[in-house]
């Protein structure tokens, strides 16, 4: 079974072009390891968009901090 990720990029705040290049940079080595995963803007819709896609995890670009190179031992047990 596939798991699916998503990353929450973006937002409204002065760092918003910050999270937007961090997030898609995790999204691109996690794509590159083999998990489902999508990018979304921290929108107003983004509440009803969780409700009705149920991703098994969620992570904020800001505040992970991932090696590029070598997933957490999390990610790890996902693509398993």
């Amino acid at each position: 079974m596939t798991r699916h990720v998503v990353i929450l990029a973006g937002g409204l705040s002065h760092e918003r072009e910050v999270s937007l290049r961090s997030g898609s940079r995790l999204h691109e080595a996690l794509k590159g390891s083999g998990v489902d995963v999508t990018m979304r803007d921290t929108d107003s819709e983004l509440i009803s968009w969780l409700a009705e896609t149920k991703p098994d995890a969620a992570s904020a670009a800001g505040a992970c901090a991932i090696s590029l190179v070598q997933p957490p031992p999390f990610f790890q047990r996902m693509r398993r």
